[in-house]
């Protein structure tokens, strides 16, 4: 068959499991540049499909080195690294992962958010040092998530899932999604200022966009409630960073975050300092299920491109172009 005979480049050499590299090397010849910019440059030129799993942003010049290229395909459900103008100029398909991370997405959420109204983290490392556990008790008194509000800013699959969870806990659930409109005894569709000035807990699951970028600004976050919680599993971006440390230095707020807005986290950075803050290396995605069905995902998206096929989770507006080459 004539797609078995084109290239597949994969930006980087991590999380594409031996199976899964078998699979694809039998379908095309499968060639991997080891997640440095310029190593991408050199061997982009051939390629045909990139299936992209490195954190190299995907600009004009990388673009405009790919005269081959009919399709991106991210390894993830994220595809804010890339300049979607120059893969539109040259009719380039982009696609994705939806879905594929969801649960895991959804089930470290309420991992960051029981740690932060039980602070299991902190518990354990006393109780290990043999700190005495009458002082534990008294030192850290827990808060019930029963009848708390939560705020879900963001109602795809992640979201949704994370409001199922919170109605088995008894939490009562706005939303803020100004581009869906479900009707549900479970969750209360809002506006964003009311959700933030309403909420026990609020928590972010929508992508980076022209949109969502800084949603949450200095003006924003001041409408939380006192001691409220803020969770953020999605992109660093969305949160003014500066704005939020600022909150939690005068101890308004409690958050966690597993996502920033330079990763990984600089060493020096503000939120390494503060003690009302629970912080994890972009790794709510990380578990063995969810790398599985993304990597399931993603070869599958790549088979249609090798075929000449439109992608199923495309994200780009333009016009796919058919192309044999």
């Amino acid at each position: 068959m004539k797609y078995l005979k084109k290239t597949v480049l994969s930006s980087g050499p991590w999380f594409l499991s031996k199976n899964h590299s078998q699979k694809l090397s039998s379908l095309s010849h499968l060639r991997f540049a080891n997640g440095s910019k310029k190593d991408l440059l050199e061997k982009i030129p051939d390629a045909n499909v990139l299936l992209h799993n490195s954190d190299i942003k995907l600009t004009k010049e990388i673009i405009n080195h790919a005269p081959n290229l009919q399709g991106i395909v991210f390894l993830s459900v994220g595809y804010d690294g890339i300049d979607l103008n120059a893969v539109s100029e040259k009719g380039i398909s982009v696609s994705h992962t939806p879905g594929a991370n969801s649960i895991a997405v959804a089930e470290f959420t309420f991992n960051l958010l029981l740690n932060l109204v039980r602070q299991t983290h902190i518990i354990s490392q006393k109780t290990q040092a043999s700190q005495s556990w009458e002082s534990i008790w008294k030192e850290h008194v827990g808060t019930e998530l029963n009848n708390k509000t939560i705020g879900i800013i963001g109602f795809g699959e992640i979201g949704r899932k994370v409001g199922n969870i919170a109605h088995a806990f008894g939490m009562k659930i706005l939303v803020y999604d100004p581009y869906i409109n479900l009707k549900s005894s479970k969750f209360t569709f809002t506006d964003l200022h009311s959700l933030l000035k309403t909420c026990d807990v609020i928590t972010i699951h929508v992508p980076l966009n022209s949109d969502t970028q800084n949603l949450l600004g200095k003006n924003e976050l001041n409408l939380m409630k006192k001691n409220s919680l803020l969770i953020n599993a999605s992109r660093g971006n969305i949160i003014d960073e500066e704005s939020l440390i600022t909150l939690l230095k005068e101890k308004k707020i409690s958050a966690a975050l597993d996502v920033f807005s330079k990763e990984p986290l600089p060493p020096k950075n503000e939120f390494i300092k503060l003690d009302n803050v629970i912080l994890t290396p972009h790794i709510a995605w990380n578990t063995y299920e969810a790398i599985e069905n993304t990597d399931n995902v993603a070869i599958d998206e790549i088979i249609l491109i090798l075929k000449n096929q439109f992608p199923k989770y495309t994200t780009s507006a333009t016009i796919y172009i058919y192309n044999s080459r």
